[in-house]
């Protein structure tokens, strides 16, 4: 019996369909590569809003509000008189608050803390930068873990990321570890001017 040969016109075809079917395999692999990426890929995170605020101030009468600060980096730092690091840091605060204060504005928050010893430490330290008198709720709202701490703000009044690393251990709250909140501790004057200096780019580039 004699068998007929292969038709290698019909094996050309063969190869062709294949070599298709593998492309069209390996685009639509591809393909799905790229959405599943793209679906599991992590949303770039949110510039966090910082919390509103209208609180008395320490001396004279009257109140100071968030909203009256916009338009401008600020800077907020938690204090009280009760606290050894704060007393570390505020010449600082006020030396660079003399500098910078028609580029940045500076706002003291004094937490916990009696009238009388509160007045008695600004005076001690001439501060002259706006002091007011902190709530118990803002150590929620500003994820606070321990005192001092510094809050730096952009023009758009939004939290920006303070990687200073304390001179002073912090005084932190009951319960909680240090590390959480920005520029938690007492921080070097030096410190204070590089970070205000990268608050003004971070603002300037919004």
């Amino acid at each position: 019996m004699c068998m007929a040969s292969e038709n290698p016109i019909d094996s050309g075809l063969q190869n062709s369909l294949w070599r298709k079917r593998i492309a069209i395999g390996v685009g639509l692999a591809l393909v799905v590569g790229t959405v599943v990426f793209l679906l599991l890929k992590p949303a770039p995170e949110r510039p966090r809003e910082a919390p509103p605020f209208s609180l008395p101030l320490l001396v004279g009468d009257g109140e100071l509000a968030s909203s009256e600060l916009e338009g401008k980096p600020l800077v907020i730092n938690f204090w009280g008189s009760w606290c050894e690091p704060c007393k570390e840091e505020l010449p600082a605060f006020q030396s660079t608050y003399d500098d910078y204060q028609d580029e940045v504005e500076f706002v003291g928050i004094n937490m916990k803390d009696s009238l009388d010893a509160a007045r008695a430490m600004a005076d001690d330290f001439g501060l002259t930068y706006p002091l007011v008198i902190g709530e118990t709720d803002l150590e929620k709202e500003f994820d606070l873990v321990g005192y001092p701490t510094t809050v730096f703000i952009t023009s758009d009044y939004e939290l920006m990321d303070s990687d200073v690393e304390p001179d002073e251990a912090p005084t932190l709250l009951g319960g909680k570890q240090g590390g959480g909140a920005s520029g938690l501790g007492a921080i070097t004057e030096d410190e204070l001017r590089a970070e205000i200096e990268k608050l003004i780019a971070a603002s300037e580039g919004e």
